[in-house]
């Protein structure tokens, strides 16, 4: 065999590895990118059904944690408050988390929501002792 036909040989026996094999070890694989963009996310909330208008909702995005989550001007059974918490974690495109605000106080807020591209959309809860209900929806900023 001559240089020529050992060099064809060569890059067939390399590309039926490549094939058989996938990508070839040198291949760089990009990052995976963060299922929600970081910063500043703002939005509003409504009751389950859409015909009631609650408050401002925002949060921040550090990393794979929701920061200072607040949904302002919820009508409970209690009257007007704003449902706090303080992180989520995310997981994929979905964060989640339940919130007893004041100690030895039968009250929890629980929020549950699912992000797509730069939009969030989500459902929360408040209660027993101050029930309320709702979803909302935020973008990032």
């Amino acid at each position: 065999m001559n240089r020529r036909s050992l060099t064809s040989l060569a890059a067939v026996v390399s590309l039926g590895l490549v094939l058989a094999l996938g990508q070839p070890s040198s291949a760089v694989v990009p990052p995976s990118t963060p299922a929600v963009a970081a910063g500043s996310w703002v939005g509003t909330a409504t009751n389950p059904d859409g015909t009631f208008n609650y408050g401002a909702v925002r949060f921040t995005v550090r990393g794979a944690t929701v920061r200072n989550f607040v949904i302002e001007g919820v009508t409970t059974d209690c009257g007007y408050m704003s449902l706090v918490m303080d992180s989520m974690k995310i997981k994929g495109n979905r964060f989640a988390g339940a919130y007893q605000p004041v100690k030895d106080i039968d009250q929890i807020i629980v929020v549950n929501a699912t992000v797509k591209g730069r939009t969030v959309t989500g459902t929360f809860s408040s209660g027993p002792l101050c029930g309320a209900e709702g979803v909302f929806s935020a973008r990032a900023r």
